[in-house]
């Protein structure tokens, strides 16, 4: 882990939403003050176990991570197979 809160990290924008920092890169505000409350709580709540691992997987293999549906739809806009071939030797076609 590089740093354990987000707004800890050097390169983040973490900082400027948590504590309605002023940031010339970032510009305007991200969000209304309303859905500021849910934002910390979404930057604050623990990952699921599933999720790191999965995101892990992702960053591994170079794959999106998200629903079929959602890599199928990629898939389409980009013109390029994004998800894993099955893993073995293809089955042969014709006699045996």
């Amino acid at each position: 882990m590089i740093v354990e809160y987000p707004e800890e990290y050097a390169y983040s924008g973490s900082r400027a939403h948590l504590e309605l920092l002023q940031d010339p890169v970032l510009g305007e505000e991200l969000f209304a003050e309303g859905q500021r409350h849910e934002y910390v709580e979404f930057v604050r709540s623990a990952i699921p176990v599933e999720q790191i691992t999965a995101i892990r997987k992702s960053s591994r293999t170079g794959r999106p991570l998200g629903t079929n549906t959602f890599v199928r739809e990629l898939e389409c806009k980009l013109a390029k197979r994004l998800a894993a071939l099955p893993v073995g030797r293809p089955k042969k076609i014709g006699n045996t």
